[in-house]
């Protein structure tokens, strides 16, 4: 079982002038205010000034606009009657009951790929890279994915789906056990609701609508997040077509060095590059003295000696 929090503090700072002029009066009469703001069943913010928290929502995105860009529930309609954010509770994710959760039915041909792309990719590890092998985390359970679902109001893609049964993502922080190209790591379930929360807080905070644009805005609700750097770079599906995007530099493309036509595509090229030695676009697999592997913009020497070796053993059940 994992629990996605329903609640998460972050802190924004706001600047608040005794009035619009920009004289040099009000320059040193302005001040800096830093108000905590919590998410999950509606986000509140907490200045312990009235006047900063007014001029926060001013600028923030309504609650309409909001679910509009695919990020419901997640913008209080009113101000946090009290500045305690109170106990984190949590969502989404049930205890197991009753018989286990079969896996739900998925594309054949997408099975297949998703799978045939992970027997190379373990296979290469276990013989080169044994120690990112054993940071690969086990399958996730159909029935976390059935609630992660359920509380996010979402569908993981079928690509996506037939990936977790394999990994639940790996090891670190946002996956950073199994790199991809960018220092991207291969993210969990638990931190796809995260990195959602986090895009949908960030584009609500900015307060421009028009960046609520799946094709190249800031953010859209509707894009899946699975791989992050842990410093703004990140890869997504787009499940309106599959693709894979890449969001860089506060931006979404699909044109980017690490875009992909679809998550079997990325996987496949993943595989083809340990296989072979070559590039996975710009970059060639190297291994590191500890058994992990990186990736480099140049062809690495042969692969440290002494670093096969077998996967994580299996959790009990």
């Amino acid at each position: 079982m994992i629990k996605v929090p329903a609640l998460r503090v972050a802190l924004a700072s706001v600047l608040v002038a005794a009035c619009a002029s920009g004289s040099a009066a009000v320059l040193a009469d302005t001040r800096v205010v830093t108000c905590a703001y919590s998410w999950g069943g509606g986000m509140e913010l907490h200045c312990g000034d009235p006047e900063a928290e007014a001029a926060l929502r001013a600028g923030m995105l309504t609650a309409e606009q909001a679910r509009e860009a695919g990020c419901p529930g997640l913008l209080a309609a009113e101000p946090a009657p009290s500045a305690d954010p109170g106990p984190t509770a949590y969502i989404g994710m049930d205890p197991p009951s009753g018989s286990p959760l079969p896996p739900r039915g998925t594309d054949p041909a997408v099975t297949a790929r998703v799978n045939a792309a992970w027997d190379t990719i373990e296979r290469w590890l276990a013989a080169h890279a044994s120690a990112t092998l054993r940071k690969l985390s086990a399958p996730a359970s159909p029935r976390d994915i059935e609630g992660w679902e359920r509380a996010l109001g979402m569908r993981i893609p079928d690509a996506l789906y037939v990936s977790l049964m394999r990994h639940d993502g790996a090891d670190g922080n946002f996956g950073a056990g199994f790199r991809l190209p960018l220092d991207l790591g291969l993210a969990g379930l638990s931190s796809y609701s995260s990195l959602h929360d986090y895009n949908c807080i960030d584009l609500i905070m900015a307060g421009v609508e028009e960046d609520a644009d799946p094709d190249d805005g800031f953010w859209h609700g509707s894009l899946l997040p699975f791989a992050s750097s842990g410093g703004g770079e990140e890869l997504f599906i787009d499940p309106r077509t599959g693709r894979v995007g890449q969001k860089s530099g506060g931006r979404l493309r699909y044109d980017g060095p690490m875009s992909w036509r679809s998550y079997p595509d990325l996987l496949e090229g993943v595989a083809a590059a340990l296989e072979s030695g070559g590039p996975l676009r710009e970059w060639y697999p190297t291994v590191t003295a500890g058994c992990e592997l990186r990736w480099a913009d140049r062809p690495a020497a042969s692969p440290p000696s002494g670093c096969a070796g077998g996967p994580r053993p299996s959790p009990t059940p």
